[in-house]
C-alpha cells in the first residue's frame, strides 16, 4: 500500500470530530488534521520568510551601520557576508543532523536561535559582535530552511506535497524581493537596529509550531566530522573569497577561492568513499529525499551579498536615500 493510499484510508476512517481535531495513528501513519496542518504550515512559512528576509533586509542599512561603528566599508560588508557564509556552510551538516534529531526539533531550535541572534544583532555594541551575531543568525536560518522545506513532506500527504512546496517557494521569494522595500520603510522612521528587532515577535511561532506539528521519524546516523570540516573549509573559503574579491586584496581573495575549490575536491572525494554521504550524488535521491530539500537555497543566498558593496556607492557616490536605493 502506498503512502497516499494509507493517508486516504486513514482520513476515510476518521469520525467527523477527529478530522478537525488531533493526530490519529493508523496503520503506522500519523494523519494530520486539516486545521493543525494549516497551523503547522503557517509556522513553517513564517520561519522561511524570516530566513529569506534576513538575507535581503540588511543590505540597504550598511552605510548607516558603517557610520554607527566608524568602520570601513570592507569590514561592514561582513555583516551581510557573515550571514551568507554561515547559512551556506551549515546547510549540509544540518541536513545530516536533521535525520538523527528530527525535523521538528531542528526547525524549532533553528527558529529560536534566529530570534535570539536577532536580539544580539540589535544590541551589539561593536561591529565584531554584530558580525558574530549574524554568524549565529545564519546558522539558525540554515536550520529553518532545511527542516522547514523538508517538513512539507511530513505534514502533507503525497497528493498535496506540490501545493506545500509551491507555498514554500512563495514564502522564500516574496520576502527576498520585498526585503529592500521593508528595510527602506523601517529606516525611514527608525534606526538600523530595528531591522533585527522586527524579528523578535515571531518567536511566538515556536510554541505554536511545537503544539501543531507532528513528530517525524528519526533515523540515527553519526555526524561525519571529517566531511563537516571539509564542507566548512570548501564553502567557507570560497564564499569568503568571493565576498572579498571586489573590496579587498585580490590576491588574498583569489587564493581563498582556489583553496576553497581544492577543499571542495577533497570533500567530494571523501564523500564518494563514505557509506552515507552528505552530498547527494544520486540525482533521484536528491529529488526524493526530504532532508536535502533545503540545500539548493545556498546558491540563491549568494546574490544578496554580491550586491552589498553597491549600497555604499549608491549612498555616498550617488547620494541616494534608502527608498531610492530600493527602487534600483
Amino acid at each position: 500500500m502506498t503512502t497516499r493510499e494509507r493517508w486516504a484510508r486513514c482520513a476515510a476512517r476518521l469520525p467527523p470530530k477527529d478530522r478537525a481535531g488531533d493526530f490519529i495513528l493508523m496503520d503506522g501513519v500519523e494523519c494530520l488534521a486539516a486545521s493543525k496542518r494549516r497551523w503547522a504550515m503557517l509556522c513553517i512559512l513564517l520561519g522561511l520568510g524570516l530566513s529569506s528576509l534576513g538575507s535581503a533586509i540588511v543590505n540597504i542599512a550598511l552605510p548607516g551601520i558603517s557610520r554607527s561603528f566608524a568602520s570601513s566599508e570592507a569590514a561592514t560588508v561582513w555583516v551581510v557576508n557573515a550571514y551568507q557564509l554561515s547559512a551556506t556552510v551549515c546547510l549540509l551538516p544540518i541536513a545530516s543532523l536533521a535525520e538523527s534529531l528530527g525535523l521538528k526539533r531542528v526547525y524549532a531550535a533553528g527558529l529560536a536561535i534566529f530570534v535570539l541572534a536577532s536580539l544580539g544583532c540589535a544590541f551589539a555594541p561593536t561591529l565584531p559582535l554584530l558580525v558574530s551575531a549574524r554568524l549565529i543568525q545564519g546558522a539558525g536560518a540554515a536550520s529553518v530552511a532545511v527542516a522547514g522545506v523538508a517538513f512539507v513532506r511530513v505534514i502533507y500527504p503525497d497528493r498535496m506535497v506540490s501545493k506545500g512546496l509551491a507555498l514554500v517557494a512563495l514564502a522564500a521569494a516574496i520576502p527576498g524581493a520585498l526585503g529592500p522595500t521593508i528595510a527602506a520603510t523601517i529606516l525611514s522612521v527608525a534606526k538600523w537596529p530595528w531591522l533585527f528587532l522586527v524579528n523578535v515577535p515571531f518567536g511566538l511561532v515556536i510554541p505554536i509550531f511545537i503544539a501543531a506539528a507532528p513528530s517525524d521519524v528519526r533515523v540515527f546516523r553519526p555526524l561525519d566530522l571529517v566531511g563537516t570540516a571539509l564542507n566548512a573549509l570548501a564553502f567557507g573559503l570560497f564564499v569568503a573569497g568571493v565576498g572579498t574579491l571586489g573590496i579587498g586584496d585580490r590576491r588574498i581573495a583569489t587564493g581563498a577561492i582556489a583553496a576553497g575549490l581544492a577543499c571542495f575536491g577533497l570533500f567530494v572525494r571523501q564523500q564518494l568513499q563514505h557509506p552515507v554521504p552528505m552530498l547527494p550524488f544520486d540525482l533521484s535521491e536528491y529529488l526524493c529525499s526530504p532532508y536535502r530539500c533545503g540545500r539548493p537555497s545556498a546558491a540563491m543566498q549568494r546574490k544578496f551579498s554580491l550586491m552589498s558593496p553597491c549600497r555604499f556607492y549608491l549612498k555616498r557616490g550617488c547620494i541616494f536615500r534608502p527608498w531610492k536605493q530600493d527602487f534600483l
